[in-house]
Order: C-alpha cells, then sequence, then structure tokens
C-alpha cells in the first residue's frame, strides 16, 4: 500500500508508484492519494508527503514502513547539485546496483527532480514533464475528484511504459555493447 499526496498529480508521485509497481507487480500495488497524515500511517510507503525520511523496522529489524519525502529542509542534494526528491529517494532505496541508480538517475530521476524542486539546472530531459502539464484536468473546468484519479491512472500507466523501456535499456546495455564490438 503506497501513501501519496493527492491532487494536483506530478511526476515525482506518479514516478514513485510506478517504481514499486515495477518491483512488486502492477497488482500488488494499491494506492492512497490523501494528505491526511493519520491515513497515511496505514500504508507501506509513504512517498513525496508527510515532511521526513524515516525507514520504520520492527523489533526484528525487518523495514514494515518507508516514508520519503522531500519538502523538509534537510532533504539532501545529489553530487550535480539536484535537489532531491521522493522519486530520487525511492531509487536509492530500492536498487543496489550503483550503476543502475546511477543510470536511471542521469535518464529519468534527476530531471524529474529539477522540476519538481522548482531548480535552474540543465540534467537533461524530462521525459514525464507531461504528466503535470497535459495530463491533468483542464484548468478551466471545475474541479472535480474522479477526473484526477482518471488522469492519475492515466499518467500512471504511461510512466510505468517509460520506466519499463528505460530500465530495459540500463539493463541490456552489456548486451548493445557487445553486439557493437563483435560487428
Amino acid at each position: 500500500r503506497v501513501g501519496i499526496h493527492s491532487e494536483p498529480n506530478h511526476a515525482d508521485d506518479v514516478l514513485c508508484v510506478a517504481l514499486l509497481q515495477r518491483e512488486y507487480g502492477k497488482d500488488n500495488v494499491s494506492v492512497l492519494r490523501t494528505r491526511e497524515i493519520d491515513k497515511l500511517k496505514t500504508c507501506d510507503y509513504i512517498l513525496d508527503v508527510g515532511g521526513k525520511d524515516e525507514i520504520v523496522k520492527n523489533a526484528d529489524g525487518e523495514i514494515v514502513q518507508v516514508w520519503l519525502d522531500h519538502h523538509q529542509k534537510d532533504s539532501g542534494y545529489e553530487e550535480n547539485g539536484v535537489k532531491k526528491a521522493a522519486c530520487s529517494k525511492l531509487v536509492d532505496f530500492l536498487y543496489e546496483d550503483e550503476q543502475i541508480r546511477k543510470d536511471l538517475h542521469k535518464i529519468l530521476i534527476d530531471p524529474v527532480a529539477v522540476d519538481d524542486n522548482g531548480q535552474d539546472l540543465q540534467v537533461g530531459k524530462n521525459l514525464l514533464n507531461f504528466v503535470g502539464y497535459v495530463i491533468e484536468q483542464d484548468w478551466t473546468l471545475p474541479p472535480s475528484k474522479a477526473k484526477s484519479e482518471q488522469c492519475f491512472q492515466t499518467a500512471l500507466n504511461m510512466v510505468f511504459e517509460i520506466l519499463n523501456k528505460v530500465l530495459e535499456r540500463i539493463l541490456n546495455r552489456d548486451f548493445g555493447t557487445n553486439l557493437i564490438l563483435s560487428a
């Protein structure tokens, strides 16, 4: 169960859910979109909301809850000056392989973090900038929670496919390199 903030939809929180769907399977991830802390406390992952970073463990040392946000003052920065976003922290939490993390940051994560944090840095093309600008409900119409949920699901499906393609490329880079060298 994943808790993220309610509307508006942002690439950061949509990408967080897509990362968890990739890790655990789409059918194994449910999403609660709220800003109510008491409701968020019922989730396994609380991302891009909550104002803290905390890995909660039980008495046996097993992780039972993960809080990763970037709206607090001590959110941290990447070596390249990018302020960490929730998706930045989640990638670092989920992937042990440093090269996969590095490639994901370069291709997908850092551009999203820069946009979400309002930084003026050139770190690559944000492949997901459509999430907030194109997929969110029309501002000229009255707000609709149902429409926002529909927009979120549409964005999530698209982001999930993009994430899969990016990870496929990253995981198969050695194959491509070897193919070119053998040719």
